[in-house]
């Protein structure tokens, strides 16, 4: 299950289907002085890391390993098939994303925010990814692709229900695939695998 922004569209249309606290935080977030970066430099995988450890310490998830994440930028990031995105305020690094591109499509691959009242407010998610989703298209790639969401009438309890409704805020649409599963043995070298074939495409 993923959520799908097509890019074949006016600029203008891709962001009058975002929902309106999106428009606004896109139209205003440099006015509360968050700046949105973009690297494609394996060393700025640190303020990526750092908020992931962030997240796992406030949520109790378990996430992936540091290296799980070195390989997966070390693979992609020196093919230009990759890159970092990370939003700063008062210089400190706030949010921060890794994206991975194909000719045709950008992959929205893992992200995590610094959730502390001070900054949670400034919302350097949503200005992010919205820049990414406009970047993507100026690049004249067709699709973003958000990846993993809810089932289809998942309840609204749902562990990756909060999420969904982030994703699905920014438009597009969702796709759900058919019943049939692979199950990777080696899930880092699948991944690796998986993303290489869709940046062939």
């Amino acid at each position: 299950h993923t959520h799908i922004i097509n890019l074949q569209q006016p600029e203008e249309e891709i962001i009058a289907s975002m929902a309106q606290p999106v428009r606004n935080c896109y139209r205003n977030y440099h006015k509360k002085g968050v700046t949105i970066h973009q690297s494609q430099n394996l060393e700025d995988i640190k303020y990526f890391l750092e908020l992931i450890h962030e997240v796992a310490k406030r949520t109790g998830m378990s996430p992936h390993p540091d290296s799980y994440f070195h390989k997966q930028a070390g693979s992609l990031l020196p093919s230009k098939d990759a890159s970092f995105w990370y939003a700063t305020y008062d210089n400190k690094v706030i949010a921060t994303a890794l994206f991975f591109d194909s000719k045709t499509t950008r992959i929205y691959a893992h992200a995590a925010a610094n959730s502390t009242p001070e900054y949670r407010k400034l919302n350097a998610g949503t200005a992010l990814l919205t820049e990414a989703i406009i970047d993507a298209k100026h690049r004249q790639m067709e699709k973003v692709d958000l990846y993993g969401i809810a089932p289809e009438n998942a309840p609204k309890n749902h562990p990756w229900a909060g999420f969904t409704k982030f994703k699905r805020s920014f438009g597009g649409e969702d796709i759900y695939s058919g019943s049939t599963w692979e199950l990777p043995l080696k899930p880092l070298q699948y991944w690796l695998y998986r993303a290489y074939q869709t940046i062939r495409k």
